[in-house]
């Protein structure tokens, strides 16, 4: 498997994130261009003040894309789907239904702001995720509710299950159910 790659600027962890599930998924001879570019495409929407690529990436943006993928998916026989798992929908026993099925999950989350990465593997523990977010090994992590991991290749993160889970903005927390989003791929 090709190594997962790390954001290049602060308003990239969608695209990075949506690029890493098909690296997961797919080898990348088998990722055809124009999903690249539809994943660029369809992120990095405006910010507040209409900078374009500064304002991250929305839940409607990522909708749309979702929406794109399963047709141009059906259309050329692709063999992959996407389903965008919003508010009371992102919950335990969905996620854990796509991984079994070997899919990957695109998780919003939470650190210090919204933010996109790659959930791999949970456990009745923990969940085993990949942040796009470049963190040197010398950062000091204080919080005991993750662990930075530098060896693994489907992950670089173990959060508590219990965090995860929290409806709650700390780091890695999926927030409250209201503004819950995951994207499933299968």
């Amino acid at each position: 498997m090709q190594p997962l790659n790390y954001q290049v600027s602060l308003y990239d962890c969608a695209s990075i994130s949506l690029l890493n599930c098909f690296l997961i998924l797919k080898n990348r001879e088998n990722i055809p261009a124009i999903i690249i570019k539809k994943i660029y495409y369809y992120t990095l929407d405006l910010d507040k003040q209409n900078k374009p690529g500064e304002g991250g990436t929305s839940r409607q943006a990522m909708q749309k894309f979702t929406k794109w993928f399963n047709q141009y998916s059906k259309n050329n026989n692709y063999l992959l789907t996407a389903k965008q798992l919003l508010k009371e929908e992102v919950n335990l026993n969905a996620l854990k239904k796509c991984l079994k099925k070997k899919g990957v999950i695109l998780a919003r989350v939470y650190q210090s702001c919204e933010h996109y990465v790659v959930v791999t593997k949970i456990t009745n523990k923990w969940v085993y995720l990949f942040d796009p977010y470049y963190l040197p090994k010398s950062f000091n992590n204080k919080d005991k509710d993750f662990k930075l991991n530098f060896k693994a290749s489907l992950y670089n993160r173990q959060v508590k299950l219990t965090r995860f889970l929290e409806e709650s903005t700390k780091d890695f927390a999926l927030g409250k159910i209201p503004v819950r989003e995951c994207i499933l791929f299968f």
